[in-house]
């Protein structure tokens, strides 16, 4: 029950609600437990809510994995705004914008950094990760199962976006945090 009040007062802190919509509080409530979560919203459910409430309330740093830079810059600009500490890596900052990201990630400072999957590959990410205490993965408008294996998002391929999640959650070595893959489905 304590989790369900904390959960609670954060989403009205940060988001002005008093309460989940449909399907959030399972979600969140799970992922604040430690579980491993599969997250299927229709658009405009509020998938993001229910990583960031978890990020809130949890130590060290939530890791957003998410092909969409665009949507990266306006999530972390909004979370910013409502006094939750956000940033980003992807490939539009240069290297020195992104070890002061994982230099203010690593002190605490942060509490959800948003990641391009091709991030996850690179040896300065894999050090970064390796030092710093993860709560949380989310991967963000992961790829609808229903897709052919064709089809990309964001100039990759649905399997290699997810293999790419994959081999990085299943590298981490004892780890101690839930993991969200958030879809969206189109009806």
């Amino acid at each position: 029950m304590a989790a369900h009040q904390a959960a609670l007062e954060a989403l009205t802190r940060y988001f002005g609600y008093d309460s989940f919509r449909p399907g959030q509080q399972g979600i969140v409530e799970a992922l604040l437990a430690g579980h491993d979560v599969l997250g299927v919203m229709p658009t405009g459910a509020g998938k993001s809510v229910c990583y960031q409430i978890p990020a809130a309330l949890s130590p060290g740093v939530t890791l957003v994995v998410s092909p969409l830079i665009s949507l990266m810059r306006d999530q972390v600009d909004a979370l910013n705004d409502l006094g939750l500490p956000a940033a980003f890596i992807n490939t539009t900052q240069t290297p020195d914008e992104q070890a002061m990201v994982f230099a203010q990630a690593a002190a605490g400072q942060i509490k959800l950094l948003y990641v391009a999957p091709e991030r996850l590959e690179t040896g300065r990410f894999r050090d970064f990760a390796a030092r710093t205490p993860i709560s949380l993965i989310a991967v963000d408008e992961a790829p609808r199962s229903t897709l052919p294996l064709n089809l990309t998002v964001s100039g990759q391929s649905r399997k290699a976006y997810v293999e790419r999640g994959a081999l990085f959650i299943g590298s981490a070595a004892n780890r101690a945090f839930g993991v969200l893959w958030v879809c969206k489905f189109l009806w």
